[in-house]
């Protein structure tokens, strides 16, 4: 509102990002976020799928279902649409902020999927069908609190290695009990999202942590480095277990993913308050 004076009767804003995001990134960051891991995608020449869609559609009108997708569709399946927001940028001195990107977002939509999937199904595609959820966070649970201490102090031994000393130079200045119980306050975090089947709780730690951390000067990048690590030292601790072998997706979920949300958060605390 504060251009308005500045702008002519008649204004066209493209309100997005320059480069556009292929359906390839997107297919790798969507099963890296769920599954852990980037799925290898099976490549179809478009007259494949060309063929697919027109025999769907077909399909769909004779049972009086037609799909989404339809055969024009397919003229642009390997067609990219840069833009060029110059004029946006250059007239209401404003850009898309980096938090709002479909990368960054992607990992909150396959949160919601996860946390929430009755409720993601019904908005997302319109179904009303209810999941039967087992617990088998509760034996990741147990698990997690048989290996707290040799955890904590792993993660411990990670932070104050030698190769990290300019990197995390906040914390490796800490008092070692002061910095065993940080990583502690992590790790029971973390449990206590397992325990609850709920990531948000990480998201609102990362929230007050953020507050914190911003008011002792410590920088946002050692602070993301320092969840990271203990990131990994904790789901590899967990993946190696022999009494989790068949849980890893489970490990993935609470652990690498909830700090992953915990992490997105830390960045938009500190993009969004001046300091």
């Amino acid at each position: 509102m504060g251009k308005s004076e500045d702008l002519e009767n008649l204004c066209v804003f493209l309100a997005s990002s320059d480069k556009p995001v292929s359906l390839l990134e997107l297919f790798s960051l969507a099963t890296h976020h769920y599954y852990g891991t980037e799925n290898v995608p099976v490549f179809l020449p478009v007259w494949f799928a060309r063929l697919g869609v027109l025999i769907r559609d077909l399909w769909g009108r004779l049972v009086g279902k037609r799909p989404f997708e339809k055969v024009w569709m397919t003229e642009y399946i390997d067609k990219q649409f840069p833009t060029d927001c110059a004029f946006t940028r250059d007239k209401l001195d404003w850009q898309p902020k980096a938090r709002h990107h479909i990368s960054r977002r992607l990992l909150h939509l396959i949160e919601n999927l996860k946390t929430r999937p009755d409720k993601w199904h019904r908005m997302n595609i319109d179904r009303l069908l209810r999941f039967e959820r087992a617990r088998p966070s509760l034996a990741l649970a147990e698990e997690m609190v048989r290996m707290h201490e040799d955890l904590v102090e792993r993660a411990y031994n990670s932070i104050m290695h030698p190769s990290n000393q300019s990197r995390l130079s906040f914390f490796q200045s800490l008092a070692p009990e002061d910095l065993r119980w940080y990583i502690s306050v992590i790790y029971n975090h973390l449990l206590t999202s397992v325990r609850h089947g709920d990531r948000s709780i990480m998201i609102t730690f990362a929230h007050d942590l953020s507050h914190q951390k911003m008011k002792e000067a410590v920088r946002q990048e050692e602070l993301c480095l320092a969840l990271t690590l203990t990131r990994d030292v904790i789901t590899n601790g967990l993946n190696y277990n022999p009494n989790l072998v068949r849980m890893k997706l489970l490990v993935h979920d609470y652990i690498t993913l909830a700090i992953q949300l915990a992490i997105d958060e830390i960045k938009d605390v500190y993009e969004n308050i001046p300091r």
